[in-house]
């Protein structure tokens, strides 16, 4: 038996039993690229979360944006798929680290009306 098939059977035998946990630590140290188990769909979920949290800060950096460790953490420590989206798509227009954590993201009107403020107005 294949020894990629056999460490997925391993893990659906045990189930909900505390002994999972070990298991899956013991896992983490295994090339999972292959594994469809849980373990596996939770760690590629965390990478792909970290890759965005990742992006959110370069982003502010590159907008010269100060992330305080508050915020530094909060980026880190999301793992919600959506909400790491959303700050990805903000920060670019971000003018504070208050504007990348509203609830809201930018409207097309709102971005006119700071594109248009910028402008030099005509006399």
């Amino acid at each position: 038996m294949d020894n990629l098939l056999l460490a997925e059977i391993v893990e659906l035998g045990l189930g909900d039993r505390p002994a999972v946990t070990t298991w899956r630590q013991l896992m983490t140290e295994t090339d999972l690229s292959f594994f469809r188990s849980e373990t596996a769909q939770r760690l590629r979920a965390e990478g792909h979360a970290q890759g965005l949290a990742r992006g959110v800060l370069l982003l502010l950096a590159q907008a010269g944006l100060d992330v305080p460790d508050e915020a530094h953490d909060r980026i880190t420590e999301c793992g919600d798929m959506n909400i790491l989206t959303r700050w990805l798509l903000q920060a670019p227009a971000a003018a504070s680290i208050d504007d990348l954590f509203d609830e809201q993201p930018p409207t097309l009107q709102r971005r006119s009306e700071s594109a248009s403020a910028a402008l030099p107005q005509s006399s």
